[in-house]
């Protein structure tokens, strides 16, 4: 079975990056460790906004979502989930049809990832 290339890449990505987390929040690791806690709490309901765009069609508010939802991934060290939800902004906003799907689940993906970290 051939892999897209997006998901071959967000694959290697890491789930979690603590010292970019760190590096965001100017080393204040309890800052950090604050915004990602606040980040796994929101998941579920980032995702159903997501979900719920498209199953309206309604391309421009999924981008805009995904959008504001890497808002709060960008300051989390989650650079796989950043990195889905960064493909799934670009195919919405151009409408892309056949790869919106594929780039809801990538991120559906990356979020479960998220949900079952245990490192540190």
């Amino acid at each position: 079975m051939h892999q897209d290339p997006q998901t071959a890449e967000s694959q290697r990505l890491p789930t979690r990056d603590a010292s970019a987390a760190l590096a965001t929040t100017g080393g204040d690791a309890e800052l950090a460790a604050h915004l990602f806690a606040t980040l796994r709490e929101g998941l579920p309901q980032e995702i159903d906004r997501l979900r719920h765009h498209t199953r309206a069609q309604a391309w421009g508010a999924l981008a805009d979502a995904a959008h504001r939802f890497r808002g709060a991934t960008a300051y989390c060290g989650v650079p796989a989930l950043d990195r889905a939800l960064q493909d799934l902004e670009r195919v919405a906003r151009d409408s892309d049809l056949d790869r919106i799907p594929g780039s809801l689940e990538r991120v559906e993906r990356e979020t479960e990832r998220l949900i079952a970290y245990r490192g540190e």
